[in-house]
């Protein structure tokens, strides 16, 4: 068969060599094609986050390094988040005091910035209002307020998350 296809004792030697290094090189093939196809981990609510990554509509929580819902994300309500107890990202995630908001028409609730009286210490004020002052959507209310902390000639102001 081999003096069939080759005319020439150099395409002879050739063919072997190709012969010999092809199921070589069929295997670095397939390894690599097994390589590319890693499947990610990826966690589920409550479970930790620290070298995986979480599931959609949840985010690594760095406090306590757990998957929790995110913002805008569906969550459970439950009776502990009229104490600020929630299964949702908050504080170490986003700086801001989150809840589970009221169920909606659909019996639905989402994760939300709570909403605060502007009557608050100076220093935690920031930690209030929606993440974006231009989109109130983040507040549980869906509404925020620019409040001016302007003291003594000092121009501030911040926008709280307001019923």
């Amino acid at each position: 068969w081999l003096k069939s296809k080759c005319s020439t004792p150099l395409e002879v030697s050739e063919m072997l060599r190709f012969l010999l290094l092809l199921p070589m090189a069929l295997s670095h093939r397939v390894a690599i094609h097994q390589a590319s196809q890693v499947t990610q981990v990826v966690a589920a609510k409550g479970e930790k986050c620290g070298d995986t990554s979480c599931g959609e509509g949840l985010i690594c929580s760095p406090g306590s390094k757990t998957c929790k819902p995110a913002l805008m994300s569906p969550c459970k309500r439950t009776k502990w988040d009229a104490f600020g107890k929630t299964e949702c990202a908050g504080t170490s995630t986003y700086n801001r005091v989150t809840t589970c908001s009221e169920p909606d028409s659909q019996g639905k609730s989402v994760c939300c910035i709570k909403s605060e009286l502007p009557l608050i210490p100076k220093a935690a004020q920031e930690q209030r209002g929606p993440l974006d002052p231009s989109d109130d959507k983040t507040c549980c209310s869906g509404k925020s307020q620019w409040i001016d902390t302007s003291f003594e000639g000092e121009a501030s102001g911040v926008y709280l998350c307001i019923d």
